[in-house]
């Protein structure tokens, strides 16, 4: 994929500090569909070891990709991260929510959900 359009995210709360996050758009390719009778093999010879990944400067929430000539859709990229806080820091969460306020350990939980989220979307699209 050359880059992900429509990204979008969704958040649920499965049990009090534990949050799934996930991440999707749409995958799009700046090449023509492959002509019938080539196989994907020619494409891999020589591929890295590496996780692929798509560039993050070619993920949009826009319906196309700026400047780069989206001319297929690939499918739909999705990631999803699962992320629980520890016992202690959602009795310190609870307190917290007592007296009002930001509640930073769940902030930087769901951060870390979102960010791996939209990682794991990247690797699908490159997939």
């Amino acid at each position: 994929a050359r880059g992900v359009v429509g990204v979008r995210y969704d958040c649920n709360l499965i049990l009090p500090g534990q949050v799934e996050v996930i991440a999707y758009g749409t995958a799009v390719s700046t090449e023509p569909p492959p002509a019938s009778g080539t196989g994907a093999a020619a494409s891999s010879a020589g591929a890295s070891t590496a996780a692929p990944c798509v560039p993050e400067h070619c993920v949009t929430t826009d319906v196309e990709l700026q400047g780069h000539g989206a001319v297929r859709s690939l499918g739909t990229a999705s990631g999803l991260a699962v992320h629980a806080c520890t016992l202690v820091r959602n009795i310190g969460a609870g307190f917290k929510g007592l007296v009002g306020g930001e509640i930073r350990n769940y902030l930087a939980m769901c951060e870390a959900a979102r960010g791996q989220a939209f990682h794991r979307m990247l690797e699908h699209a490159a997939a």
